[in-house]
């Protein structure tokens, strides 16, 4: 057993914690700072598009994905 080593986390937990978890925190900071960037300079439409189609294209792809992975 290495020194320092949990070895009763199981190493999928590992990787979706610092991956998954904190990834998500670092891409969701990045997509509100951008926006409200865009939204203080002025760009309120574009701001809006930015938002809503991030959100669609990200659904669709989930779908599109859960779809081919059900054929």
């Amino acid at each position: 057993m290495a020194a320092g080593r949990n070895t009763a986390i199981d190493e999928k937990w590992i990787l979706f914690l610092k991956v998954g978890f904190c990834g998500s925190f670092t891409t969701f900071s990045t997509f509100a700072l951008e926006t409200t960037e865009l939204m203080k300079n002025g760009h309120l439409g574009i701001a809006f598009l930015y938002v809503f189609s991030s959100i669609l294209v990200g659904c669709l792809v989930i779908i599109g994905v859960e779809y081919l992975l059900m054929k």
